[in-house]
């Protein structure tokens, strides 16, 4: 039985970069959902954003597919 998770089931991260895999609970059942972010320092303080330049987007890429082969490994039962 899945839960609404107040943290991830899976993290991947990649420098600046990071993928959260979460287990969510779906009107026909689990499921995964993937949120991606990118940290920065502003003003001395740690922020996260959602806005990726062009140099973040090959990494992003890898980061959903890492998360993607995650996911099927765990709905395959591997």
């Amino acid at each position: 039985m899945a839960t609404e998770n107040t943290k991830p089931v899976h993290r991947i991260s990649c420098g600046s970069l990071s993928a959260a895999i979460w287990l969510r609970d779906g009107t026909h059942g689990a499921f995964y959902a993937v949120t991606v972010q990118r940290w920065f320092r502003k003003e001395g303080k740690d922020d996260y954003t959602s806005s990726f330049g062009r140099g973040d987007l090959l990494e992003v890429a890898k980061l959903l597919d890492l998360a993607h082969t995650w996911i099927v490994e765990k709905e395959s039962g591997a």
